[in-house]
């Protein structure tokens, strides 16, 4: 893992996951790299939207799971690119073929990782080389 910090302030990062278990293992991932700084750990995009709507600046980074009750990732991408287009979004998901891959991408998110890919660590480390190399 690339844990080394070139940015001296830690990237803030909000997830989205409906599995208790999957939130668990991606908050302690976050908690353990000093790049990052979890702000919030919701289970689903409706409680995301309405945590950032609050937040006095909206967080860096966005992970979300695609499929997810009440608001799922497609919808909450959509939202966010509306409405807080600064935030860099990711997405993950354990479809191999689905259409809301390709709506995840239309929505602005900039990668979407499968479950069964990479492991989380190296999952953190694609986030944060891409999220430097964008113009933010």
């Amino acid at each position: 893992m690339t844990s080394e910090v070139i940015n001296e302030t830690p990237l803030t990062i909000v997830t989205a996951d409906d599995s208790l278990i999957i939130r668990t293992v991606i908050a302690i991932a976050i908690d353990n790299d000093p790049r990052f700084h979890l702000l919030g750990n919701f289970s689903n995009g409706l409680e995301l939207i309405q945590a950032v709507e609050m937040m006095q600046y909206p967080p860096d980074i966005c992970l979300l799971d695609i499929i997810m009750p009440i608001c799922n990732g497609v919808e909450t991408a959509k939202l966010l690119q509306a409405n807080y287009s600064s935030i860099a979004l990711f997405a993950y998901t354990s479809l191999s073929i689905d259409p809301k891959v390709d709506q995840m991408y239309h929505y602005g998110v900039e990668e979407v990782f499968y479950k069964q890919g990479l492991p989380l660590n190296r999952i953190m480390d694609k986030i944060y080389e891409k999220y430097m190399l964008t113009d933010k």
